[in-house]
């Protein structure tokens, strides 16, 4: 195996990464050993190993070949044996100078599809040599191996690809479960932030209410003191008015000063008693202003602790919305999925019901056949037992007992197209698992390639594709 054919089972060239060639060897190495792990069937098993063997010789090669050479670009219009041997060909290529058409060329560049993988591509070049080689068992189980294959294929990604989507949906509902709990915490957290804040408030103005208590308790005093000094003032003019008039004349003008002294100094604690209560009055409308002031503030705060508290129950609520849209949306997605198996299963009743219609229609036929000697009850009961006892030893892979029954079938039934069709495949099986070499020099021939970009076919369908004579790939005609 030279590097070009290496490189041709990664579906590489020379300018391809050889960190991306080893990504696709282990993709295809671990598709492949599962399918192994999975298949009952010793042939199938044979293909498989034989493709894994391939590919890790073929990666071997091109990791010998990184290593030896800086690898560097590779000028295909230069190179005669590159351009060949990457040439994609069509059916006039196979045309012989003498008009005749190479089948043995054709069926070796089918082989070479099938060998490194590329069954999208070899199928249609087989299904051509089917229809020009009719009689070629060979070919025929060509055909059947890539319906297989393909098949077991797409049943490996499509498990994968379902076992990603449940695996990001648990992780969608992890994450959104985390972000739920982040919120909850943060809104938690905010709110003993609030009542925290709400506590300190009410501390402060409970200290600011004792001191003004102890400040009108201060002024009550003083107040008070002012009152007792003013009687008692009063008390002494009272005293010496009476003394006045009791005394004589030579002590009256002493008594007369004393008596104005006492009103002067009534006078002076009147106006101060004024002063001392117009301050007190001030005093007083000041400690209203400020507890107005800070009844303002302390409703402002609240009114944006509340505001706060609004947008975080918003946000909560929209995370149950969102939570419950997706559970709204899944629900939808099973009721579809529920409509389209009913549907299914109504089709599938209905292609039951015609199918029985036409057994019965044609067991009448034998019926009245059987009344003129060409059929009778007991062959059809015997043909339905020797058929089932058949297909149970065709799928546990016993051929040449199933063949045998086949065979006996078909004696009951000469027309049975269905037994014919058993018949040819026992003998196909047979003759693979004999080691007839019919591949025409090409050992070790295996597999498959589980390339993600492979298109979703309908291989029932391909059977009646053509590949025309026009320039188009095989490739092309499955798209």
């Amino acid at each position: 195996m030279d590097h070009l054919d290496a490189l041709s089972f990664f579906d590489a060239d020379t300018e391809t990464s050889l960190e991306e060639i080893e990504n696709r060897y282990k993709i295809k190495r671990t598709t492949f050993n599962t399918l192994l792990s999975r298949t009952t069937s010793d042939h199938f098993e044979k293909i498989y190993t034989g493709y894994i063997n391939n590919i890790d010789a073929a990666f071997e090669v091109v990791r010998v070949k990184q290593k030896k050479t800086l690898w560097g670009k590779l000028s295909l219009a230069t190179s005669e044996e590159v351009a060949e041997k990457v040439k994609v060909k069509v059916l006039k290529d196979f045309v012989k100078s003498d008009g005749s058409f190479d089948t043995e060329g054709f069926k070796n560049y089918g082989e070479k599809y099938f060998r490194i993988g590329k069954f999208k591509d070899a199928f249609p070049l087989f299904h051509k040599l089917n229809s020009l080689e009719p009689t070629n068992i060979a070919i025929k189980f060509r055909v059947t191996e890539c319906r297989i294959i393909y098949a077991e294929m797409k049943k490996l990604r499509l498990e994968k690809e379902k076992e990603e989507k449940i695996k990001l949906e648990k992780e969608r509902k992890v994450e959104l479960e985390r972000l739920k709990q982040e919120k909850q915490a943060e809104l938690e957290r905010r709110e003993q932030e609030q009542k925290e804040r709400l506590r300190k408030e009410e501390a402060r103005l409970e200290q600011e209410r004792k001191k003004e208590e102890e400040k009108l308790a201060e002024l009550q005093k003083l107040e008070d003191s002012l009152l007792s000094g003013v009687d008692g003032l009063n008390m002494e003019s009272d005293s010496l008015e009476s003394a006045l008039v009791q005394q004589p004349k030579g002590e009256e003008g002493s008594l007369l000063m004393e008596l104005k002294r006492l009103e002067q100094e009534i006078g002076n604690s009147g106006a101060s008693y004024i002063r001392e209560e117009s301050s007190f009055d001030y005093i007083l409308k000041e400690i209203e202003q400020q507890e107005e002031d800070k009844a303002e503030k302390d409703k402002k705060d609240l009114e944006a602790l509340e505001a706060e508290n609004q947008n975080s129950k918003k946000s909560v609520a929209f995370i149950d919305k969102v939570e419950a849209t997706e559970e709204v949306e899944n629900k939808e997605g099973f009721f579809q999925a529920t409509k389209k198996r009913a549907l299914f299963l109504i089709l599938l009743f209905l292609f039951i019901s015609l199918q029985f219609f036409a057994f019965s229609k044609k067991s009448s036929n034998g019926l009245l056949a059987g009344l003129s000697g060409l059929f009778n009850k007991e062959e059809v009961s015997d043909f339905d037992k020797i058929k089932s006892e058949a297909e149970l030893l065709y799928k546990d892979g016993n051929y040449v007992e199933a063949l045998s029954k086949f065979e006996m079938a078909l004696e009951k039934l000469p027309e049975n197209e269905y037994i014919k069709e058993r018949i040819d495949l026992c003998k196909v099986l047979l003759t693979r698992q004999n080691d007839i070499n019919l591949n025409n020099g090409f050992d070790n021939i295996g597999g498959n390639n589980l390339d993600p970009d492979f298109a979703e076919e309908n291989w029932d369908e391909l059977e009646e594709i053509p590949i025309t004579q026009d320039g188009e790939t095989p490739k092309e005609k499955l798209n």
